[in-house]
C-alpha cells in the first residue's frame, strides 16, 4: 500500500466538527421546541409532538432540496460557505430572547 493512502482529507476535522455541532444543537433545538410550544403557547403534548415530527422530516427532506441547488446553481465553495452561514445564523435567532433579563 502506498502511504498516500493512509491519510485522511485535510478537510475531515472540519467536516467532523461541523457536522458534530450542527446535530448536537439539532436534538437540542427539537428537545426545546416540544417544551417551548407545550409551555408558553399551550399546546398539548400530542400537538407539539406531531409539530416536532414534521420539523424533524422536513430537516431531513431538505438536504435534498440543498443538494440540488448546490449542485445545479452555486456550486460547491459557494454551497459550503452558504450553508455554515445560515447554520450559524438559524442557531443565533434561536439563542435570541423575546423576554428581558431582570
Amino acid at each position: 500500500m502506498d502511504a498516500a493512502q493512509h491519510h485522511h482529507p485535510k478537510a475531515l476535522p472540519y467536516l467532523f466538527l461541523t457536522e458534530m455541532w450542527e446535530r448536537f444543537g439539532f436534538y437540542v433545538a427539537q428537545g426545546l421546541l416540544v417544551l417551548y410550544m407545550s409551555e408558553y403557547y399551550g399546546f398539548s403534548d400530542n400537538t407539539s409532538f406531531t409539530i416536532s415530527g414534521i420539523f424533524s422530516g422536513l430537516v431531513y427532506i431538505s438536504p435534498f432540496i440543498g443538494g440540488f441547488l448546490a449542485d445545479r446553481l452555486l456550486g460547491f465553495k459557494t454551497a459550503i460557505i452558504w450553508g455554515g452561514l445560515l447554520l450559524v445564523l438559524g442557531y443565533a435567532l434561536l439563542a435570541l430572547s423575546t423576554t428581558p433579563f431582570l
